[in-house]
C-alpha cells in the first residue's frame, strides 16, 4: 500500500472535485476547500477534509477536476518523524500530512479521521486512516 490508496471499498466515497486555481495536488495528502477549490490542507485546517486520490498537475490557468476521497479507509502520507497513535483521532500538519490530534489543545473541526489499530511508527511514511470518521 502507498499514500493515496483506498484500503477498503465498502463505505468509500470518491468524488470529482475542482482544484484551487493554478494549484498542483499530490496524491495521498489531506485536502480542504480554499477560496475556489481543493488545496493541500495546512496545520489546524478545519474540514470537511478529503484525500487526493490522484496527482493533479497545476493548470496554467483556471481549475480542473480530479478525484478525491471524501470518506473511507485510505492510506495518507504521514509527517516525518512523528509517530501516530493507534485507534486515535488524527489531523493535518502544515504540509497536508497526518499527525496525532491532541485533545484539549486541538479543535474538533480539525479532525481528519482516526488511525487504524496499528497506527504508525515515527520512521513510517504512511498511515492507514478512516477519513471522515468522528
Amino acid at each position: 500500500m502507498a499514500a493515496g490508496d483506498i484500503i477498503r471499498s465498502v463505505e468509500t466515497v470518491v468524488e470529482q472535485q475542482l482544484g484551487k486555481t493554478t494549484t498542483a495536488i499530490t496524491k495521498g495528502l489531506v485536502l480542504v476547500y480554499d477560496t475556489d477549490g481543493l488545496n493541500t490542507a495546512g496545520a489546524d485546517a478545519p474540514g470537511p477534509h478529503y484525500m487526493a486520490y490522484e496527482d493533479h498537475a497545476a493548470p496554467t490557468a483556471g481549475q480542473t477536476e480530479f478525484s478525491a476521497v471524501k470518506r473511507g479507509w485510505v492510506v495518507f502520507a504521514k509527517a516525518a518523524g512523528a509517530a501516530v497513535t493507534p485507534n486515535a483521532y488524527v489531523k493535518s500538519d502544515a504540509n497536508g500530512k497526518i499527525v496525532d490530534f491532541i485533545p484539549g489543545t486541538d479543535l474538533a473541526e480539525e479532525i481528519v479521521g482516526y488511525s487504524d489499530k496499528d497506527g504508525a511508527a515515527s520512521a513510517a511514511t504512511e498511515v492507514k486512516v478512516f477519513l471522515g470518521g468522528r
